[in-house]
């Protein structure tokens, strides 16, 4: 057992890498109370749309999201709509064409959609196997 563990946590406290959307990372995001009361409003009262967090780098936005994401999803928030976790970050640069992006966000879509799967013990959708698929050929047709 290493000197974190034998004070009661689960890794470093020095690490800076985000937290994830997973159960183990929810001990580990302290406070923000608030700013998750106005995360979920925002998101249960207006269901389209696009949604910027946005801060100075290093306060936490990731881990902020990824820990109210695995909540959300799993159904253990106060309040707010599930949504299934973006477990994959589909990074956007400038000049990038919009179909290139498109096809990024579906890829990260498909794999959330695996992940869970996966985690639940379930059969990949049916539909979700053909987008699979289907994006699987075009990789292989534009790689040649």
């Amino acid at each position: 057992m290493d000197m974190w563990q034998s004070l009661g946590f689960t890794r470093s406290p020095y690490d800076t890498s985000p937290l994830r959307s997973r159960a183990d990372d929810v001990e580990l995001l302290v406070g923000r109370d608030s700013e998750a009361v106005e995360l979920y409003t925002v998101l249960e009262s207006n269901p389209q749309g696009v949604l910027v967090l946005s801060g100075v780098p290093g306060v936490g936005k990731t881990s902020f999201f990824n820990v109210h994401q695995y909540l959300l999803e799993s159904g253990l928030s106060s309040f707010g709509p599930q949504l299934l976790a973006a477990r994959k970050l589909c990074p956007v640069q400038p000049g990038d064409a919009a179909r290139d992006i498109a096809l990024r966000a579906l890829s990260a879509l498909i794999y959330s959609v695996q992940e869970l799967c996966s985690m639940r013990g379930d059969a990949l959708p049916s539909e979700t196997a053909k987008i699979q698929k289907w994006l699987l050929r075009r990789a292989l047709n534009t790689s040649h």
